[in-house]
């Protein structure tokens, strides 16, 4: 196996820590945080028994990984000067590297110091199996359960994984569509970059999405697609759009849904009843919203007033626990939660059987 440490860790990658199994030949060793980023001694777990203390010592680490995933920033962001000087420390240590740090401007010079042979293939290569026309769609005949966002920092990656193995559990052969771009792994398929590159017009895009997910289904043959909405699908306001949901607009072309899980952020104002807000996601985007999963995310009005732009803060996931106990209903869940995620699960399987 390899042990591969992930630098520079955020919260944004926890996921992969709770659902470490899709990682393959890969075992996670050390989360390493820069120091100032507030991470330092903070305890991830697994979900299966085993705990990291995230560590700020890059070097010590190193020496005890045989390889490295270079991710993108959290909420601050990596200087580009101790980036290099990390990346170059692992590749002369011999480390294998993976790289998605996709949205750096010099993402393609940072990439062009790996050797090749160090160097971890991000993206599997995905066979044409079918010969599809250029200019139309084709029906996803695999059922689509679609999990999205009303804002950023709402558990999206982390349930989508989670639902993926309670739906393997009970025996349903489940492929994702990741919501993100960060790697490929077991069953998961990143989201295609040209899914986000502006030059790529509308259409394109829609008919490229849709051929991306025909030629995966007819690869795998899966009982279930999860596919995850990048971004946030409603706009806060007219500054902080989060580009007014166009992405989702687009992506329910092309990969129409047939159930939705959708994930909030937690309010003290929330009762349960979320209708209006159902109903205006099926018609804007066709979405049959099963349930809503609460994050443990609130807004930091502070960081609005000064940034204009929404910025969201933990919570303890006991005040969630607590919100979600309270309204006892079997469509509000708590999905990193397992019981949560089996009542989740269950509703899910009950919309699509019918």
């Amino acid at each position: 196996m390899e042990k591969m440490m992930i630098y520079p860790y955020s919260r944004a990658y926890e996921p992969y820590v709770r659902n470490k199994g899709i990682l393959g030949e890969y075992t996670i060793s050390a989360l390493v945080s820069p120091r100032g980023w507030g991470y330092e001694g903070n305890i991830v777990a697994d979900g299966q028994g085993e705990e990291y203390m995230v560590s700020a010592d890059f070097s010590e680490q190193l020496d005890a990984c045989t390889s490295v995933w270079f991710v993108e920033d959290g909420r601050l962001k990596m200087p580009q000067g101790l980036l290099r000087e990390k990346l170059l420390k692992a590749v002369d240590q011999g480390k294998k590297i993976l790289y998605t740090r996709y949205d750096d401007e010099n993402y393609e010079e940072m990439k062009k110091l790996i050797p090749t042979e160090l160097y971890i293939e991000e993206k599997m290569e995905l066979q044409t199996i079918l010969n599809l026309l250029p200019d139309r769609t084709y029906d996803i005949d695999t059922p689509i359960v679609v999990v999205a966002g009303t804002g950023q920092d709402t558990d999206k990656l982390a349930i989508q994984l989670i639902l993926k193995q309670k739906f393997q559990e009970k025996g349903y052969a489940t492929t994702v569509i990741s919501s993100r771009r960060d790697g490929d792994w077991d069953g998961v398929y990143s989201m295609p970059s040209f899914v986000f590159d502006c030059s790529v017009g509308e259409t394109e895009k829609i008919i490229k999405l849709n051929h991306y997910v025909k030629q995966i289904e007819s690869k795998d043959r899966p009982d279930l697609f999860i596919v995850g909405v990048p971004g946030a699908i409603l706009p806060f306001d007219g500054i902080d759009h989060n580009e007014f949901g166009i992405l989702a607009y687009e992506m329910s072309f092309a990969v129409p849904c047939d159930v939705a899980v959708l994930c909030m952020t937690y309010s003290s104002q929330f009762k349960g009843d979320y209708g209006k807000l159902a109903k205006d996601m099926e018609n804007r985007f066709g979405f049959n919203i099963a349930g809503i999963h609460v994050a443990a995310m609130v807004p930091d009005p502070q960081d609005f007033y000064e940034e204009r732009k929404m910025i969201y803060v933990s919570i303890d996931q006991k005040v969630v626990e607590k919100k979600v106990s309270e309204i006892n209903e079997d469509t509000v869940w708590n999905i990193l939660n397992p019981q949560g995620a089996e009542r989740a699960v269950l509703r899910l399987i009950d919309i699509l059987s019918k």
